[in-house]
């Protein structure tokens, strides 16, 4: 038997977390700004939502497994990846206004 699907479902899971980790920056980095225009407690409660997101869901995981040992910290780096990868683009994507 091949390792190639297990690979690609490790592979895809992590797409999957980067993903999630942008889009949860967004939605928060958006709510945010119309309380806290312009700041830079903006980005930083950003990436700390997208943390803590990141780790319930893992923590749910983990719990839903059994087992104890399926935390994935990859997953959240991933994750954390996705907002930080967002943290970057949006002041690019606003200055081309």
């Amino acid at each position: 038997m091949s390792q190639f699907p297990k690979f690609w479902n490790q592979y895809t899971d992590k797409v999957l977390h980067f993903a999630a980790g942008f889009v949860i920056y967004i939605m928060s980095w958006g709510i945010l700004n119309r309380f806290l225009s312009g700041s830079w407690w903006v980005v930083a409660i950003s990436l700390a939502v997208v943390f803590i997101v990141a780790v319930i869901k893992e923590t749910r995981d983990m719990l839903k497994a059994m087992n104890g040992n399926n935390f994935d910290l990859y997953d959240i780096v991933a994750t954390e990846a996705g907002g930080i990868f967002a943290a970057i683009a949006i002041p690019i994507l606003q200055s081309l206004n």
